[in-house]
């Protein structure tokens, strides 16, 4: 695979999908403690 320009943005997509995942836990929690 050639490399690309896309680290920054694929960087970027990560951190937005981990600090996603990061509020449903926080909110699942949240939820489950009532």
């Amino acid at each position: 695979m050639e490399e690309k320009p896309v680290g920054a943005l694929g960087v970027v997509a990560i951190l937005a999908l981990v600090i996603l995942v990061f509020w449903f836990g926080v909110l699942a929690v949240f939820l489950a403690r009532g």
